[in-house]
């Protein structure tokens, strides 16, 4: 079965043959971490829970996300989950369903004029039941030639339910403003997708993108839940975990090239995100075998 990658910015997804659509089971919002700070793509991405708790930031605004509930980022929309970190918080099992643009324009004449809403509320019974059936698709043990239509034949259904009751006019909810306030941000995320490894001053980003600073630190923080300090500083840490697990490079190296000034930055804002130093997070992941393996193949 070959794998298919989408044409999207700033996530890449691969498609399982030839199916438009990609269902995936999450344990923990924590097993792809890089996922959790603000970003967006072309795929529609709808979300149910099953067990766990979060908050949902999607184009600005903030939703509860709670077992028997669903959450939909909308084409293009700038979307984050910020984790239930409460001392009672349980582990998040989720599933996630991404529907490709060409998918949604061939089922969906009017797609690019419609947008889905969301609501806190627990979904219907029969969403319910749908959602069950493609998580327990996921977990077949194999796939046989003909069983995606049957996924396809579910995710069609649930189209059909979303656009009878939570779908609305786009031009009811996208203004000529908010769309230019929705790219300027873009443009901000992108600048730093460019430049992390480099020195950032937020007034600097501000006056490259036309906004007074402390204008553009309020307005940041309200579109996605967090400051662009701590945005800046997750993005590091996160592109530095890659880095550590991929490579037998030092934390000091590791740190310089991932726009950290020295060591202790890393491991300060590391052990802020992670709970535990860098090194004895590739520790955790790799175990000795697999580390000493990995890179015994690249020397």
């Amino acid at each position: 079965m070959s794998n298919r990658p989408s044409a999207i910015q700033h996530e890449s997804f691969d498609y399982s043959g030839d199916a438009p659509f990609l269902v995936l089971n999450i344990k923990s919002q924590l097993e792809q971490p890089e996922k959790l700070l603000p970003h967006w793509h072309e795929e529609m991405e709808i979300v149910y829970s099953f067990v766990g708790k979060a908050v949902y930031q999607i184009d600005g605004e903030t939703y509860s996300f709670q077992p028997g509930r669903m959450l939909i980022a909308n084409s293009e929309s700038i979307h984050s989950i910020v984790p239930d970190n409460g001392p009672d918080h349980a582990e998040l099992l989720s599933m996630v369903l991404l529907l490709s643009a060409p998918f949604l324009e061939e089922n969906l004449p009017d797609f690019h004029s419609i947008r889905f809403v969301n609501t806190e509320e627990p979904v219907c019974n029969e969403i319910a039941e749908i959602m069950e059936q493609l998580s327990e698709y996921v977990r077949w043990s194999e796939h046989g030639e003909f069983d995606q239509l049957y996924a396809k034949g579910l995710i069609l259904q649930l189209l059909y339910l979303l656009c009878r009751d939570r779908s609305i006019q786009r031009s009811e909810v996208d203004s000529p403003r908010g769309i230019r306030r929705s790219e300027r941000l873009k443009s901000v995320l992108k600048f730093v997708e460019e430049h992390y490894t480099e020195p950032i001053l937020l007034s600097d980003v501000a006056k490259q993108n036309y906004f007074n600073p402390e204008y553009f630190s309020r307005y940041f923080k309200q579109q996605t839940g967090i400051s662009f300090t701590q945005y800046l500083r997750q993005y590091r840490v996160q592109m530095a975990r890659k880095q550590l697990l991929r490579s037998d490079q030092s934390v000091l190296q590791i740190a310089l090239e991932n726009g950290f000034s020295d060591e202790r930055g890393l491991i300060k804002a590391f052990r802020q995100q992670y709970g535990i130093t860098p090194l004895q997070y590739r520790k955790k992941i790799l175990s000795p075998d697999t580390y000493s393996k990995k890179f015994s193949d690249h020397h």
